[in-house]
């Protein structure tokens, strides 16, 4: 599961026409259960659910932000 990504942690190269993961600071190799509260990263990319301790962090949370970052470009 991506936590903390968003626009920023990419690096599109025009020369290859390649989009490039450069920044993914917190990633988990399963789901999980949000600990914390407001996870990290940027407001406008994050699941509702990753604002609320308790909550599941799976697969669709990770479609979501995938779907907030591609609106962006």
């Amino acid at each position: 599961m991506a936590v903390d990504f968003y626009d920023g942690g990419m690096i599109y190269d025009f020369a290859t026409q390649a989009l490039r993961l450069i920044d993914l600071d917190h990633y988990r190799d399963r789901p999980f259960i949000n600990e914390m509260g407001r996870l990290f990263g940027s407001t406008r990319f994050i699941a509702p659910e990753e604002f609320e301790h308790g909550a599941l962090i799976d697969e669709i949370t990770t479609v979501f932000t995938m779907g907030r970052v591609i609106s962006v470009f």
